[in-house]
């Protein structure tokens, strides 16, 4: 499949286009420590048999970012990632799983609310 991301694009190559989209899909965009042995894991029961172990075999006890699919509509994206990031009570994976954008955004987008609450009385220079 053209215009994926490199990890993706040998996934595609090596298992087919729907383990790359089953990948990115489940885990896009969030950080990942890769078992040596994928039996059992919860990266195995996440994204099956077949592409845990691919992932083992290369990246075997590595943390590895998996990178985000094909994208949908940005203004879609945006009110995901917003909603996602208020809600507290998930981790930032988590919260990008359910935005569907990678971890580093909702970190960003987390700072910027944190930096904005540490002092309600400052106004905002935008």
């Amino acid at each position: 499949m053209n215009g994926l991301p490199a990890l993706l694009a040998d996934i595609a190559e090596d298992l087919g286009e729907g383990s790359a989209l089953t990948l990115a899909r489940e885990l896009g965009g969030q950080t990942v420590k890769v078992p040596r042995n994928p039996e059992g894991s919860a990266l195995e029961r996440r994204v099956g048999v077949a592409i845990a172990g691919w992932l083992s075999e290369r990246y075997a006890a590595e943390i590895v970012t998996i990178p985000m699919g094909p994208a949908v509509g940005y203004g879609q994206m945006l009110q995901r990632i917003g909603r996602a990031a208020a809600d507290r009570s998930l981790s930032a994976n988590e919260a990008a799983r359910k935005a569907g954008c990678h971890v580093g955004t909702i970190k960003r987008r987390r700072g910027k609310v944190r930096r904005r609450d540490d002092d309600p009385d400052q106004t905002s220079l935008f």
